[in-house]
């Protein structure tokens, strides 16, 4: 792909960069077996420990070579793991022993093999690509023939085919490739002396495997492969490097299937390789094609996968799907594969016409790709819906309109007769499907004859022109019971993808209104429930308290704990899902890692870390096995990770703001406490300095003065300690509510007994309506509301102010409000004044931090209740507490004596402790009993 700028390009190096945190594998390649690839491994093996390095022997097959067998002395070889197959026991690479021991390098020889039943992975492989994500170096051997995309030219070529493949990208992403060469004379020799096979299969070997002129076919597959892989290589250099030229923009491939072969996904492999392309293979549906859903079908996408292709399944009307698909993912060389040459002929000339961009290609028309005439007939027929109700159906419905015309047949036309059996047909064919359709056009044909035409009740017909009615009304009854059908089946795919596309729609909102892991999760469950027909559970890592020291989080299964988020499956293996958590893969059914488990495990993957495994239980077995069921889930696991990712984010970004508040705050607290403390200590100190000269001067009446001062100035201090420690204990969630209910005219001559002299230059007015109810919450906390707001208007208003205390019922609420007429609330946005260290004016005369009405607002939230600021009719400010109304539950006698008994006591304000209740002033009495009194200045 053509870039712009002299820099590397950035997915090559991030592709470098992971393949640097990967082992190496270097791969030994020969044409065939006996070249010496295994000699070529444990020579440089000798020589690696010669010089001090370790290297350690998984697995080494000699064959019985002397050679071979010499070459293992002297090599640290790893005990091999024994395994039960059914009454045999057998010898296996022991993986979890390489792991534990974690060799710099280790030799795998064998590297197609196929494991035993029951081992972690099918072929050894996958064992080699598990060591190799651990970081361990391996070293292995493969031959030219075990490559997959040319197992079927081996096949051709050598007339043997090979069971066991390893996909090419193993071949690609290998660090480094040796081709191990022997001319096919030589190797010729080597069999014969037998240095190769035992003597007793040598002459078999000879005559079929190791012909003169197979050898010289592997060869030169061997050396080809050997070149593609040269020039990739300095493909991806060039990548890597600051200069580059211009590069070309290279093909994408797309094989289009209506008939499924592994050998046109093959050559379709190869031709992607050679061009250095990515390719994509999708099948598509139509009407003479089989079931999408058909287990030949998903063998061939699953397969095509293996290789590294992209599947995907399609519908609808042929040139505009296959046009759009490629256009959508960049695909200019589409090569078109169906049952037939003329088929294939027709879907190029449509393709051709509706997307002349296109590059269109023919695969070589091989037995097995064309299929012959039976596999072509069963190819056609097996789209029918073969259910016994729909053709039973359509024979009945056929003989129903048989029966309801033939009183008719002298009344009607013979010509309407016709018309009305093609009805029956063209309904047969949206109801039941293409085979019931045809089946409907045969018995129709029939039925005309039998009760139609003349004879009647007989098929033998007196007019021969009646043959070629019959002839026009099969070919009709069957071209319009196949168009309409197919038209059916269209609209059912249509539907199909419009329900799927609104699903996705509906589950990406879902997501996207997700705040919590655990809504996530939900949400996630059941679009896989309603979308993929599966049950999942979830298992979240529980990470040990690996931030205390700053360090990342590790893939190493043995710190991690896992919670299951909700039981809903049983039996999910642990260890797998720990596999899944360190190798970040798929595993279990429908993958190489212990496909036989019943689950499906899923590592949900976002930014770099597993965030969680989903556990995932398909309900229709096939759904386990079809590709593009299993794309559709890892993208809604993929939809779902990145919502998990955002919450996480979110949850980053609001700590953040948490602490950038917290600075903020910290940085405004000092500063306000350095005027705020140096005021008072100011006082304090020249109180005391004062005091102490007076009483050195017996001059008693001014040292009572400075003390008074001296008192005035740590009271000062007291409450804007008491201020602190409160606002602190409030925003950690110490509030705990002691609710009961409370007379308004009781809690308002607390507070003003409270705030004790500061009102003695100020008065205060009491108003209570008469139909106002008791107030309900904590008696301590809402008196230090009230005492807060009576603190705050003392201190703003100028003396011989007038302060009003004031409660009501408002609607569903009671509102407790303190007003004055003072200087009146700052410009701007009053309820600002409730926020952490915010002062309405910063004057020098006011004291204080600005922390008394951030208590109350605190106060007025832990009660369910708001407090608002506003302008006081008076010309002043005014700020109402809103309670919720609570209805005082009905007492019984007993408690109705008790009652009344304790009422006026009750009802008196409480004096401090330590000092003697004051009786009630005339003021006090007229409020408890007027409910509406002005108190004087004290």
């Amino acid at each position: 792909m053509a870039r712009d700028g002299d820099g590397p390009n950035p997915d090559a190096v991030l592709e470098e960069a992971q393949r640097r945190r990967r082992g190496k594998l270097r791969l030994f390649l020969g044409m065939a077996p006996g070249v010496g690839k295994t000699y070529a491994m444990l020579t440089e093996a000798h020589q690696r420990r010669k010089s001090g390095k370790d290297c350690l022997i998984g697995w080494v097959d000699t064959h019985s070579r002397p050679d071979t067998m010499r070459l293992l002395k002297g090599l640290e070889i790893l005990p091999r793991k024994r395994m039960r197959r059914g009454a045999v026991w057998t010898e296996e690479l022991d993986v979890d022993e390489i792991l534990r021991r974690r060799p710099s390098v280790v030799v795998v020889d064998e590297m197609p093999h196929t494991n035993p039943p029951g081992s972690r992975h099918a072929r050894r492989w996958q064992d080699i690509e598990e060591i190799l994500d651990m970081g361990i170096d391996v070293w292995s051997a493969l031959n030219i023939q075990h490559l997959e995309s040319l197992n079927g030219v081996v096949a051709r070529v050598t007339g043997v085919e090979v069971s066991e493949t390893v996909p090419d990208r193993v071949f690609d992403e290998a660090d480094e490739v040796r081709l191990i060469d022997l001319p096919p004379d030589d190797l010729i020799a080597r069999l014969n002396a037998g240095k190769i096979y035992l003597p007793q299969v040598i002459e078999r070997a000879r005559a079929n495997y190791f012909r003169r002129s197979n050898l010289i076919a592997l060869r030169e597959l061997a050396l080809r492969f050997m070149a593609s892989r040269m020039e990739s290589q300095i493909r991806s250099e060039r990548l890597l490097s600051t200069r580059q030229a211009v590069e070309d923009t290279s093909y994408g491939a797309l094989l289009v299937m209506e008939y499924p072969s592994l050998d046109a996904v093959r050559e379709m492999s190869r031709l992607a390789r050679a061009l250095s392309s990515p390719w994509h293979v999708v099948w598509m549906e139509s009407a003479l094609s089989i079931p999408s859903d058909s287990p030949r079908v998903t063998e061939v996408l699953k397969f095509a996968e293996s290789l590294g292709a992209e599947t995907d399944k399609l519908a609808g009307d042929y040139a505009a799907e296959i046009g759009r698909y490629a256009r959508e993912h960049n695909l200019s060389l589409v090569a078109v594969l169906t049952a037939s040459t003329w088929q294939t002929n027709a879907r190029a000339r449509a393709l051709k016409k509706g997307s002349p961009e296109l590059n269109l290609i023919f695969l070589a028309a091989q037995g097995s790709v064309r299929g012959s005439l039976a596999q072509r007939m069963l190819a056609m027929v097996s789209d029918f819906n073969l259910s016994t109700s729909g053709w039973w159906q359509a024979a009945a419905s056929v003989g129903v309109l048989c029966l309801f015309l033939f009183p008719f047949r002298t009344a009607m036309e013979p010509t309407n007769h016709a018309m009305i059996y093609l009805l029956a047909v063209l309904f047969c064919g949206v109801r039941y499907g293409s085979g019931p359709a045809a089946l409907a056009a045969m018995l129709a044909v029939v039925a005309f004859d039998f009760t139609v035409v003349e004879p009647w009740l007989s098929f033998s017909v007196a007019n021969a022109q009646y043959f070629i009615t019959f002839l026009v009304m099969l070919l009709v009854g069957l071209v319009a019971g196949q168009l309409v059908a197919r038209r059916q089946k269209l609209a059912q795919a249509a539907n199909k993808r419009e329900h799927q596309t609104r699903q996705l729609y509906e589950a990406s909102r879902a997501f996207s209104r997700a705040l919590s892991v655990e809504e996530t999760l939900k949400v996630l469950s059941g679009t896989l429930n309603a979308q993929a027909s599966a049950e999942s559970e979830f298992w979240l890592p529980d990470w040990p308290d690996e931030e205390e020291d700053d360090q990342p989080k590790k893939k190493d299964a043995e710190h991690v704990e896992f919670d299951r988020a909700e039981a809903v499956l049983k039996g999910a293996d642990p260890a797998l899902i720990r596999w899944c958590f360190d190798h970040r893969q798929s595993a279990g059914r429908g993958t190489h890692t212990l496909a036989s488990s019943s689950y499906w495990y899923v590592p949900m993957e976002a930014g770099g870390d597993i965030l969680a495994v989903v556990v995932i239980n398909f309900r229709v077995p096939q759904a386990a096995e079809d590709p593009v069921t299993r794309n559709l889930v890892e993208a809604l696991i993929a939809l779902g990770s990145q919502t998990l990712q955002r919450i996480d984010a979110a949850q980053d970004a609001k700590q953040a703001l948490i602490v950038m508040e917290g600075e903020r705050l910290r940085h405004t607290l000092i500063q306000s406490l350095s005027h705020d403390l140096r005021t008072p200590v100011t006082m304090l100190r020249m109180s005391a300095e004062g005091l102490l000269t007076r009483l050195k001067r017996g001059d008693f009446p001014a040292a009572r003065a400075d003390a008074e001062k001296l008192l005035e100035s740590t009271e000062r201090m007291e409450r804007l300690v008491i201020n602190l420690l409160e606002m602190a204990r409030l925003q950690t969630g110490g509030i705990k509510l002691s609710k009961s209910w409370i007379p308004a005219d009781e809690l308002f001559g607390m507070s003003i007994a409270e705030m004790g002299e500061r009102l003695k230059d100020y008065r205060v007015d009491i108003k209570i309506a008469d139909d106002c109810p008791l107030l309900y919450g904590d008696e301590v906390l809402l008196l230090r509301v009230m005492t807060n707001l009576l603190d705050n208007a003392a201190k703003y208003c100028p003396k011989g102010s007038v302060i009003t205390m004031a409660a009501k019922r408002r609607g569903d609420r009671v509102a407790v409000s303190v007003s004055d007429n003072g200087p009146g609330l700052p410009a701007g946005n009053p309820q600002r004044l409730f926020d952490p260290f915010r002062r309405g004016r910063r004057e020098n005369a006011v004291s204080g931090v600005g922390l008394g009405l951030a208590i109350c607002r605190t106060i007025a939230r832990a009660h369910d209740s708001e407090i608002i600021a506003s302008d006081s009719p008076a010309g002043g400010a005014a700020f109402t507490l809103m309670l919720p109304q609570v209805p005082v539950p009905e007492m019984d006698d007993e408690e109705k004596v008790l009652a009344q008994n304790a009422g006026e006591e009750e009802s008196l304000p409480q004096a401090a402790p330590g000092t003697e209740k004051a009786p009630p002033s005339d003021s006090e009495s007229d409020s408890a009993n007027s409910r509406n009194s002005t108190l004087p200045k004290a």
